[in-house]
């Protein structure tokens, strides 16, 4: 029974969501017209009852559009299946597929070693899956609110990146983001995301790490209950138009890393 009440903790975190960002921070960047495709698998800290192919999934276009701007468009997707010995437990919950909430957005240059990612996301995820809507949440901390039912995100994310075609390179990003509630409460909320990221590219292959966060503002309490951390390990070959790779999600936060010890995922970047 603990993992039922588990898996229950997780969707009650979904339905608490803070406001993240859309395209991973974690993936090398790509030339005019990329689709990126990633495939997320959590390892949960509990017998979750899951079969190995639950997993979060998301699609990713960016397109310039004009010399200094390019378009953003992201699917999620989540699909959690019951262990068949664990269907009765669950008050015959069996599958459930997820389409998560869309992001449109633009990445607007601002400067030499600047840019703005500005976007929203769309109410689009259901409420009557919990357990797909469970395992998306707790994917990635960048893209809590991928799946977060009846909760619009808009946010605004400024950026610094210093990079060369060969060599060491580093990210910083940071921005206000706010929700709002578009079902039965309207409650908004603001928060402040920021992170890093630094790594090292060769011809054929790039590895880096980092750390992401999340303050809310419009809440209450000590430093520690209001902010949340991720650290994110990745590496990708860079063979001509395809980037192929790996990526580890550490949740670093009291309550996710109880659910969760880490999150493994398959990525591939695809110029067009």
């Amino acid at each position: 029974m603990r993992s039922i009440r588990m898996l229950f903790v997780v969707f009650g975190v979904a339905m608490l969501a803070a406001p993240l960002a859309a395209q991973s921070f974690w993936l090398p960047e790509g030339g005019k017209r990329t689709l990126s495709l990633e495939s997320y698998k959590n390892d949960f800290a509990f017998d979750s009852k899951l079969t190995f192919p639950s997993s979060a999934h998301f699609i990713t276009y960016i397109g310039r559009v004009a010399p200094r701007v390019r378009v953003h468009v992201e699917l999620p997707l989540a699909f959690a299946d019951l262990k068949s010995s664990a269907a009765g437990e669950f008050g015959g919950l069996g599958s459930d597929f997820n389409l998560g909430n869309l992001y449109l957005g633009a990445q607007i240059e601002t400067g030499r070693f600047t840019f703005l990612e500005a976007g929203a996301r769309a109410p689009l995820s259901s409420d009557s899956k919990l357990l797909a809507v469970a395992v998306g949440t707790v994917t990635d901390l960048d893209r809590l609110t991928a799946f977060t039912p009846d909760v619009a995100t808009v946010g605004a994310l400024f950026n610094y990146r210093r990079d060369f075609t060969r060599g060491p390179f580093v990210r910083l990003r940071a921005g206000p983001l706010l929700t709002v509630g578009t079902g039965s409460s309207n409650n908004a909320e603001l928060f402040t995301e920021y992170a890093g990221r630094v790594g090292y590219r060769s011809r054929i292959i790039e590895v880096s790490g980092g750390l992401t966060g999340l303050l809310i503002l419009t809440e209450t309490g000590d430093l520690a209950s209001r902010t949340a951390h991720q650290a994110g390990l990745n590496a990708a070959l860079r063979l001509n138009r395809v980037r192929p790779g790996v990526s580890v999600l550490i949740p670093l936060d009291g309550l996710t890393s109880n659910l969760v010890n880490a999150t493994y995922g398959l990525t591939l970047g695809i110029d067009l």
